[in-house]
């Protein structure tokens, strides 16, 4: 009965801070929050760091398949820990873009040199950034926003690069067009300088070391048809502003599961979550305990894992280019710490949450209770001027047996593949080049999910020797499928894959030739 009161304390508590913080963001309208409108997933993204939660009524913000009441996340956002000098003195410093004690973010939106508090004229500037609202042109639908702000260049991957001025987000400039690179891409930009929105007080916390002049900048992805409609992915890239080394820094990416239906009474109390090896990186996946209603109403898995960390040159972050380009995945450093905790784990002391932060620890499971979940990467040193990047993925995975999620080893296959299909999904179709794209724009392949047989279509500018190949999302190559000669202009492959004994799944077909090497997702369907 204790135990059940202070389950009760802790939820009331939450909820008024909640209803206290609403009330902050509808008085001040430079606070922005959207959902997304064409994923199987509902997902919210706001312009202050936090994620997948619905600030506007205190309640989880992931909810799969659309139309249900079938809740996975209450909300994630990210913890930067670092070491900073302070009156001759290292002293750990965390920033919050979520606390997971109040549901609260110190962020606000703009770029920092922005004005504070930030003039009207400028609020619609930092609103949520969605792509369905925007044309083909970059402009604003309903002319409630500057133009789209993320533009293609040739140093950039396909992701864009920002423009801070709106006048200049036009084709005349950026000659490669829109950066909108899934069905659905979100982007804000938000920072740290704004002492007000912290825990504890602006002078306690100037006088602690604070703001670390961080500029956050996000990107995140969704998709209409399968197999991504279940997934977002979520890419910030965090730039050290100040003239202070920041050493021995680490991300935390925060996540709070509360798997269940909307409102059902005791339903986010009974969470497992295990560990898991994705590829290179450590991830987790999580699902309910069912008995607060959770089963026959068609939950899966929640699986999460970084996708892309820190490109790191003896410990300091690698050049500025790696804020718009993917680093060779031998420079990242991977996911380091991968740690569960509880509401018993306060972490109101910056010596507390950066050495929750810096353990190089991977936990290994936490079963049926109210769990937080930490996965993070470091340690590295940022120079003033240089950026960080990383990337994580969030999937819904049904279980192989088609029942109820359970934990049961027969479905980890499927959750591992989820993850490395967006993995591959991410580096192939996401993170090209402009070159690679016009490269890409010369091959079709149909059908596309295949059974049997499927035709290439190659359009060579140079003819010449080409080799095509069959990858699972491991790496790991199934067959070579044509290796010979392409002639000059188009060029038809016809493939059966029959005899290879294929299971339903994504695969990837690579084309190899003297220029370039180009991939693409597929799926073979049974």
């Amino acid at each position: 009965m204790k135990q059940l009161y202070k389950i009760f304390a802790i939820t009331i508590l939450n909820m008024v801070l909640a209803i206290f913080f609403v009330v902050d963001i509808s008085a001040q309208s430079v606070y922005d929050v959207k959902q997304t409108t064409v994923s199987d997933m509902v997902f919210y993204v706001s312009n202050y760091g936090i994620l997948g939660n619905n600030t506007a009524t205190g309640k989880g913000g992931l909810i799969y398949p659309r139309g249900t009441e079938n809740q996975y996340l209450y909300g994630t956002g990210t913890w930067f820990g670092t070491k900073k000098r302070v009156n001759d003195t290292l002293k750990n410093l965390v920033t919050l873009t979520y606390n997971h004690n109040t549901g609260s973010s110190w962020m606000n939106p703009g770029n920092i040199g922005d004005l504070i508090p930030m003039p009207s004229e400028m609020i619609t500037k930092y609103n949520v950034e969605r792509s369905t609202d925007f044309n083909l042109h970059g402009i604003n639908k309903n002319s409630a926003m500057p133009p789209w702000s993320l533009w293609k260049t040739t140093e950039s991957d396909a992701t864009g690069t920002y423009e801070p001025t709106t006048t200049e987000r036009n084709s005349t400039k950026y000659k490669n067009g829109l950066a909108v690179v899934s069905d659905e891409m979100f982007h804000t930009r938000y920072k740290d300088n704004d002492l007000s929105r912290y825990d504890g007080g602006s002078n306690a916390r100037k006088s602690q070391g604070y703001p670390l002049g961080l500029q956050f900048d996000e990107k995140i992805y969704s998709w209409s048809k399968a197999p991504y409609n279940s997934s977002i992915i979520v890419q910030q890239t965090i730039t050290n502003t100040s003239t202070d080394t920041l050493f021995d820094s680490y991300i935390g990416n925060i996540f709070d599961p509360d798997i269940g239906i909307i409102d059902k009474q005791g339903a986010t109390n009974n969470d497992f979550v295990r560990t898991a090896k994705f590829g290179d990186n450590d991830g987790v996946y999580s699902w309910s305990g069912g008995n607060f209603g959770e089963l026959g109403n068609n939950f899966g898995y929640m699986a999460i894992a970084h996708l892309e960390t820190p490109a790191v040159n003896n410990d300091v972050i690698k050049s500025i280019k790696y804020s718009n380009q993917a680093a060779p995945l031998a420079e990242q450093i991977g996911t380091t710490s991968v740690r569960y905790f509880t509401n018993n784990d306060a972490f109101n002391l910056d010596n507390e949450r950066y050495d929750f932060i810096s353990s190089a620890k991977k936990d290994s499971a936490k079963l049926n209770a109210e769990i937080k979940v930490l996965i993070g990467t470091g340690p590295f040193t940022i120079l003033p001027g240089q950026t960080a990047r990383i990337t994580y993925c969030i999937t819904i995975v049904k279980p192989t047996s088609g029942k109820e999620a359970t934990g049961n080893e027969e479905d980890l296959p499927a959750i591992k593949d989820a993850i490395l299909s967006n993995k591959q999904n991410y580096l192939n179709n996401l993170l090209t080049s402009v070159e690679d794209n016009n490269v890409a724009n010369n091959w079709t392949l149909s059908p596309n999910p295949i059974t049997d047989q499927f035709n290439l279509q190659y359009t060579s500018e140079f003819g010449g020797e080409i080799k095509v190949s069959l990858f699972n999302l491991t790496g790991v190559k199934i067959a070579d499928l044509q290796t010979g000669m392409a002639n000059l202009g188009v060029n038809n492959f016809n493939f059966n894959i029959s005899n290879l004994g294929l299971a339903a799944g994504v695969y990837s077909i690579r084309i190899d030739n003297s220029k370039s090497t180009i991939s693409q997702m597929i799926v073979v369907a049974r």
